[in-house]
């Protein structure tokens, strides 16, 4: 859902201070979900695994990427 409302409404969500606010809390989100990454779930279930390691690397990337963007775009609320 997040994807589609980035797609069709980018516009309100850069230049207003609801979208804004949804954009500080969908940061907030992505960023809880790579903290939950690495301190919720046991390293057990991708450790010395080839795949399953190298697709923790690139999801983390991922939230790290999507959460840094969200909270660039709601930093706006705070200047």
């Amino acid at each position: 859902m997040d994807g589609i409302l980035c797609v069709t409404s980018y516009t309100e969500l850069v230049e207003t201070t609801l979208g804004n606010k949804i954009c500080l809390g969908l940061g907030i989100f992505w960023l809880l979900r790579l903290y939950v990454q690495f301190f919720g779930y046991s390293s057990e279930l991708w450790r010395k695994k080839r795949f399953e390691t190298s697709i923790h690397i690139i999801f983390a990337i991922l939230w790290t990427y999507i959460s840094s963007i969200f909270l660039f775009i709601s930093w706006k609320l705070w200047q």
